[in-house]
This record gives C-alpha cells, sequence and structure tokens, in this order.
C-alpha cells in the first residue's frame, strides 16, 4: 500500500466541492427525464472524495510515471463542464443537451492510462476511514459497476481522515492497489441486507474483496501497458 500525506488546499477543496454539487444538480436534471439510475450511490460524500482521490492519482502517477512515456485523464477531461453547466442552469429540454448530461454523468471509467498506442481504463474506488487501513480488511464492490462495461481494472484507496465527519480533514490518501473486473467477479457475493465476515451488513448487493488477495500493486498495472 501507498501513502500519500497530504493536507487539502482551499482551492482544492472548493473545487471538489464544485464537483460534487455538479454531480447532485446533474442527477436532480437526469431526474425529470426518468434518466436517474444511480442506485448504487448511497453516500453523500462519494463525489468529494472521489474527486478528490482522482485529482492525488493522476498527480502521483504523473509523477512516477511520465519519464515512461505514461499520460493519465480523467472521465471529466472529455467533456465541455461549461456546457454542461450552461444546460443545467437553462434547464434545456433539447435532446442533444439530455444526452450531452446523461453521458457525462454515468461515466464509463474514471482514469485513462495510456502509453503509446496502449490505453487502461480504470475504475477508482474510494473508502473513507478514520483508522489505519490494513491488508487484511475487505472492500465490498457493488455487482451493478461490475458488470458494467467499459472498463479493465479497478484501482483501490482509502481517504483516511483525522474526522470521518469533516471530509475536509484529509490526513493522506492510502493507495491499496489494483484488480481486475474478472478477479472481482470470482469474489464471493454479500446479498443485500447480509452481513460480511466482519459483521458489516451490506446496503446493496456486492462482491466480497480482500485487499490481502486480490488486489496487486500499482507498478504492476503500469508493466501491462
Amino acid at each position: 500500500m501507498i501513502a500519500i500525506h497530504q493536507k487539502l488546499s482551499p482551492e482544492l477543496i472548493i473545487a471538489a466541492h464544485s464537483f460534487e454539487e455538479l454531480r447532485n444538480s446533474s442527477k436532480s436534471y437526469l431526474s425529470k427525464f426518468e434518466l436517474n439510475f444511480d442506485k448504487f450511490t448511497v453516500v453523500a460524500h462519494d463525489s468529494f472524495i472521489g474527486y478528490i482521490t482522482e485529482y492525488f492519482l493522476r498527480k502521483y502517477i504523473r509523477f512516477k510515471y511520465s519519464a515512461e512515456g505514461i499520460e493519465v485523464n480523467n472521465w471529466e477531461s472529455m467533456f465541455d463542464i461549461s456546457r454542461i453547466r450552461r444546460i443545467l442552469k437553462t434547464d434545456s429540454k433539447a435532446v442533444a443537451d439530455v444526452q450531452y448530461i446523461r453521458s457525462w454523468f454515468y461515466d464509463q471509467w474514471d482514469l485513462e492510462i495510456i502509453k503509446a498506442k496502449s490505453i487502461l481504463f480504470i475504475d477508482v474506488k474510494t473508502a473513507l476511514t478514520q483508522k489505519e487501513p490494513k491488508l487484511g480488511w475487505d472492500f465490498m464492490y457493488p455487482l451493478v459497476q461490475a458488470n458494467k462495461p467499459g472498463k479493465d481494472y479497478m484501482i483501490l484507496s482509502y481517504y483516511v481522515a483525522d474526522n470521518v465527519n469533516d471530509i475536509e480533514s484529509l490526513k493522506k490518501l492510502v493507495i491499496v492497489g489494483f484488480t481486475s473486473e474478472e478477479l472481482i467477479k470470482t469474489c464471493k457475493i454479500i446479498k443485500a441486507g447480509t452481513l460480511n465476515r466482519f459483521g458489516t451488513k451490506s446496503q446493496i448487493d456486492n462482491y466480497e474483496t480482500e485487499l490481502a488477495v486480490h488486489y496487486k500493486d500499482i507498478d504492476e498495472l503500469i508493466a501491462l501497458l
């Protein structure tokens, strides 16, 4: 596991909250057209810590691997954010605008890692904790996401905060490693309402992945390019 010790700058906090607000506004907008299918987002802080995690992951990958010709982009960079804000502000009913918001909101991947003509599409998962992450932990991966096309691998990180009730109190980001969609699908399924091996109740149907068993170092992911 790789620990990135980092405090949040005021600018990054503002950017993360702005992204969170944009996600919430887009979700409300899509609901007007019966296109809100976001059933697996069950906690309010997902967008905020997801934005922060992707930011530091991109920064880490660029710093460590850029000399090897590695590039990394996020899903948001594929879209005109000013157009998204304009659509939401005017509450546009145009079919093309509705589809544009839908395409942005339902991301096919979080990061794309590129080397020459090789590309890996990555799903980034982040869990909020106040504890020190340990290899003996499990991570619950939603079934509905494991069966969505467009992603090759998943990178798991823990957002370690001084206080879980204050998401701005980031102490460090711990990058556990990566795993494949194929391997995730071989894991035990924990049905909604049932308990995992640590006695935690699953809110939705999840695959029970084990940190010590199912995740490898990021170096091995880059070596696949």
